[in-house]
């Protein structure tokens, strides 16, 4: 049995540092995301206002489709998805915005999983604004 507890334990852990790292690498990175800034702008959010703890992307033949989850400072979770330009990382169009706040597990100790995702997230975000 602690084996398996070992397993959840570093389970949750290594999700938690990715989840961390996506974070810190919208807030802190070179790289730029226009079309995320954009979106965030046209939903009243900002960069600085909570934290992207998700992020898959997928190419399209209108550009690259990107999905996520943006948590903000009133631990309201977003989920999203909107396609950007290949050319000029600018936002084409919003497929999808969302309040899932209501959807999303906030456990701290679910049976199984240990920290559920919302937990975790708010855990990111704690720690991201520490890091300020």
């Amino acid at each position: 049995m602690t084996r398996l507890n070992n397993s959840v334990q570093a389970q949750i852990e290594r999700d938690k540092a990715q989840m961390l790292e996506c974070a810190k690498a919208f807030r802190h990175s070179t790289i730029a995301r226009p079309w995320l800034d954009a979106l965030l702008v046209s939903r009243g959010q900002s960069k600085e206002s909570g934290a992207l703890v998700s992020l898959d992307s997928t190419p399209e033949q209108s550009g690259e489709l990107h999905r996520g989850i943006w948590i903000n400072h009133e631990s309201k979770f977003f989920s999203f998805a909107a396609v950007a330009s290949y050319a000029t990382r600018e936002l084409i169009d919003v497929e999808e915005w969302h309040d899932v706040t209501d959807s999303t597990a906030l456990d701290s100790h679910a049976p199984g999983i240990g920290k559920s995702f919302g937990q975790r997230a708010i855990e990111t975000l704690d720690e991201l604004q520490r890091l300020q």
